[in-house]
């Protein structure tokens, strides 16, 4: 990406879906290639492939989006600060996580 961004800009990945089609024997050289396929304002998709000797091991896509650095610092530090302050629990729900059972569990 460098040389593509603006000073100030950097990219967060956001979505990631791949299939996995073959396992990579340990020791083995596991090659990944990234490609940039779609350009939608902000948003980057990249096709992406990895290989071992023998095989495909997965394929599929990864989504990146362009921010301003300083403009998600400040979101941050602002989620930061609330979660951190004192009657934070009285503002709203919490934000813990729940696990999810299922059938088997």
């Amino acid at each position: 990406m460098d040389g593509h961004l603006e000073d100030g800009e950097q990219t967060l990945g956001v979505h990631v879906d791949l299939s996995h089609e073959a396992p990579t024997p340990p020791g083995s050289t596991l090659t990944v290639h990234a490609e940039l396929s779609t350009v939608d304002g902000r948003q980057l998709t990249f096709t992406v492939h990895a290989h071992d000797d023998a095989a495909t091991v997965c394929r599929g896509t990864h989504r990146r989006a362009v921010m301003n650095i300083e403009r998600f610092h400040a979101r941050l530090r602002a989620r930061t600060t609330a979660s951190h302050h004192p009657n934070a629990h009285e503002a709203g729900p919490s934000s813990s996580i729940t696990p999810v059972l299922g059938e088997h569990g």
